[in-house]
């Protein structure tokens, strides 16, 4: 009876011990047996014979003579905090260094979406210079005689040129409202031009333009009287004067002039360093600054400036 309760105790203490071992082995702590001698037994009950007191713990079998036990290293799980701060500052960066790209890909997108509808607006307007004796946009004649640039803002929408070299399918007809009563301002309540404008003449970067066009034409070409094949360019040639340019949004004016140039022509939308789209009398489509647009808009006058208001 005595042996037997020996035996036990034993086994509670060697039970013990292999509890601590564990831990201990984390740390890289060997772990060293206690003998216990139990004089009653008559048998050594150590757990760990004397040639395995001095091994390191480190994941292996130790085999005593009470039994097999195995002390595994516990496996390290998470991230600290200072690897997840890490890992956040790289994201940031990484997405400092991207949207600025992405920005510039959307603008660069949507300026070659705007020089595809001026040049879409250039074979419109070709196609109503074969019809129409080689002017190359609608012009009318004042008391005089003389050609001006008159279908622009100064009459109903339903009457703008627009309407004359695209004849906007689906325009309501009769207008939804009075001619008679338009004085010449223009009013998108009473007198809306959406319906009478193509959306070719909206430009993707300039979101709600007033009077829902984004282009304006080159007034001076319709007072000089210059057609298609003409060849009185002031010095330029054919491919330097400018027919289309891009209006400012709140501006309502259908036509561009020297003089008013800084009001009316949007002059950098897309972008500081580029500036913005022009359509030229030949047809071709560029990008191109301030300083480079005005050259083309009024060659004839280029040193004395616009003597002339320009028409609305």
């Amino acid at each position: 009876m005595t042996s037997i309760r020996t035996l036990a105790s034993s086994e509670r203490a060697a039970g013990r011990l292999w509890d601590a071992a564990a831990p201990l082995s984390e740390a890289g702590v060997s772990l060293h047996a206690q003998d216990t001698d139990r004089s009653s037994a008559g048998q050594n009950l150590d757990p760990f014979p004397p040639s395995l007191r001095h091994n390191q713990l480190q994941g292996r079998h130790y085999k005593g003579e009470m039994g097999t036990l195995r002390i595994m290293r516990r496996p390290r799980c998470g991230f600290s905090l200072v690897e997840v701060l890490v890992v956040i500052g790289i994201i940031a960066v990484l997405i400092g260094l991207l949207m600025p790209m992405l920005s510039a890909a959307r603008r660069h997108a949507k300026c070659v979406q705007c020089k595809a509808q001026l040049a879409d607006l250039g074979h419109a307007l070709q196609m109503y210079q074969n019809d129409n004796k080689g002017w190359l946009y609608p012009c009318a004649a004042d008391e005089q005689g003389n050609t001006i640039p008159h279908w622009g803002s100064r009459v109903p929408p339903h009457e703008r040129w627009p309407m004359k070299v695209f004849k906007v399918a689906g325009a309501p007809w009769p207008p939804p409202y009075d001619p008679a009563q338009y004085d010449g301002e223009p009013d998108p309540i009473k007198f809306p031009a959406g319906p009478y404008t193509p959306a070719v003449l909206r430009c993707p970067s300039d979101e709600n333009p007033t009077e829902a066009h984004s282009y304006v034409l080159n007034a001076h070409l319709c007072e000089r009287g210059i057609k298609a094949g003409g060849h009185d360019f002031g010095g330029l040639t054919v491919s330097d004067v400018i027919l289309v340019g891009e209006k400012r949004s709140s501006e309502t004016d259908y036509y561009m002039q020297q003089g008013d140039f800084d009001r009316v022509v949007e002059q950098y939308r897309h972008g500081l360093a580029i500036g913005s789209n022009y359509l030229y009398v030949d047809g071709h489509v560029s990008t191109v600054l301030p300083k480079d647009a005005r050259m083309g808009i009024d060659p004839w006058t280029l040193n004395r400036g616009a003597e002339t208001d320009p028409p609305p």
